[in-house]
């Protein structure tokens, strides 16, 4: 902050180096170190020292910061003129994602001055700007622009569209346009909605995509602001629409479109090949969902145009069987939503795997038999074991039941007794009683002669379990036999 004097800080570099001094020498700290290092190179707030600040830079490419290793390299090829030697570290820093280190190998290649190739190579320069482009190094997006538009390159078509494009995302990267977009925020969070949509408008009619979708955003939130501020266009098709007009395009900007063509928007009707070019789109922006999207508009039977697949990179084979593409496409799409222990994606990938499973199944005689087979018996086992349950709960309630009734009848029997107060001589009262006991000997002989029923009836249930539990294992080993 002093360095630069912001956040309300004023400038002052000579405090700021004793800052970078301080964190970088006492605390070790790498990226202290490395800036530290620049201000030595320079002599910005300090006295030059070269030796030191190699030493600091060192120390902090040691710790694994990468703008340090792209620094050593920046220092053997301006200090010693050592291309071999900073190549190396360019090389290095590249491999760990540095844009700054991509973008200096495309000007050894543009210059004619990376080691064993001493003539000018602007193909390998423009492969270097383009990849560096693509992480936002403002110098690369220059370079890349001026190719697009000359087109003076062999094999490489002309294309002053995106040339446009690209530069127009560097005039993006405005302060001004900064501040603006700052303020917008601030409204929205106090609440005060219309000075936050006026402010995201002058940046949207910039060209500033986040402000772009923040506008038609606000216009879906709030349709009645939309409506008093708009009269005679739809804002949310409009800054939707034109948030994916940018270079690197939004993906959410991709998503609503291709939903608004889908599904038909107000008064915009349905276009389904629009659509699928705004899933596509979204799809190249690593989208799980433009991916998933994309893959039910195949499965609903639409034709995707074959420049598409060739930009999501399936080959020719897959693209000529639907299963293959759709497998391909929800596999992706499970990667991107890896966060999601069960995903729409995940679901969708195992039901297009089982369908691909039993068509080779079907398609094999012997599987196919034994396919046929294993069900038939599955059904027949459940449908059997199903039988035997509603059997047994039946005989288990009547011998309850009856089990109930024996009891009962023994208490009328005491109750009897006891209220007729017989002796051993009163000849209707044994008569009775013996009745009673006829009876009971009855019952039990029917209880004990259902208990042989109950124990077959287990068993059978038992073997029917076990025999639907060994069908069910041989079907499963048959499908993973395809899935793996």
């Amino acid at each position: 902050m002093l360095f630069w004097g912001q956040q309300g800080v004023s400038k002052n570099i000579e405090a700021a180096a004793k800052w970078y001094a301080q964190s970088a020498l006492q605390m070790k700290d790498a990226q202290a170190m490395y800036d530290f290092s620049l201000v030595l190179f320079k002599g910005h707030g300090v006295k030059k020292n070269i030796s030191l600040a190699l030493q600091m830079m060192k120390q902090a490419a040691s710790k694994g910061l990468v703008k340090a290793i792209n620094g050593l390299g920046w220092y053997y090829s301006t200090y010693k003129a050592d291309m071999k030697t900073a190549v190396k570290y360019f090389e290095k820093a590249a491999q760990n994602g540095s844009r700054d280190a991509i973008y200096n190998l495309g000007i050894l290649h543009l210059n004619g001055q990376y080691p064993g190739k001493p003539t000018k190579n602007e193909s390998a320069a423009f492969q270097h700007f383009y990849k560096a482009s693509l992480l936002g190094h403002v110098d690369a997006i220059v370079e890349t622009s001026q190719y697009y538009c000359t087109g003076n390159l062999d094999n490489f078509t002309r294309n002053p569209e995106t040339a446009v494009l690209m530069l127009k995302n560097v005039c993006g990267q405005n302060g001004y346009l900064g501040y603006v977009i700052r303020r917008a925020l601030n409204a929205y969070l106090k609440g005060t909605w219309e000075e936050a949509l006026l402010n995201y408008l002058l940046a949207a009619e910039a060209g500033i995509e986040v402000a772009q979708t923040n506008v038609a955003h606000m216009c879906e939130e709030n349709p009645d602001l939309g409506r008093h501020h708009f009269s005679t266009y739809d804002c949310e098709w409009r800054y939707y629409n034109h948030s994916t007009f940018n270079y690197l395009g939004s993906s959410y900007g991709f998503l609503k479109m291709g939903d608004y063509y889908y599904y038909g928007h107000n008064n915009q009707s349905q276009d389904i090949e629009m659509s699928i070019l705004m899933y596509a789109n979204a799809a190249l922006t690593d989208s799980s969902q433009g991916i998933f999207n994309l893959a039910a508009i195949i499965e609903e039977g639409h034709e995707i145009p074959e420049i598409i697949f060739n930009k999501l990179g399936i080959n020719k084979a897959d693209q000529l069987e639907r299963t293959a593409v759709l497998e391909n496409l929800y596999r992706r799409c499970k990667v991107q939503a890896a966060e999601e222990l069960l995903s729409p994606c995940s679901l969708a990938l195992f039901s297009v795997q089982v369908k691909v499973a039993w068509k080779k199944i079907m398609n094999h005689p012997v599987q196919a038999s034994l396919a046929y087979i294993t069900g038939t018996i599955i059904v027949t086992a459940f449908l059997t074991s199903l039988v035997h349950c509603i059997s047994n709960k039946r005989t288990t309630s009547d011998t309850i039941q009856e089990q109930g009734d024996i009891t009962r009848n023994v208490q009328e029997n005491e109750n009897t007794d006891e209220e007729l107060h017989v002796s051993s001589t009163d000849t209707p009262a044994e008569n009775h009683r013996n009745s009673g006991l006829d009876l009971i000997r009855c019952r039990i002989n029917q209880l004990t002669e259902a208990v042989p029923n109950l124990l077959y009836s287990q068993h059978v249930g038992e073997w029917t379990f076990t025999v639907l539990g060994v069908c069910i294992c041989l079907m499963h080993i048959i499908f993973m036999m395809h899935f793996l």
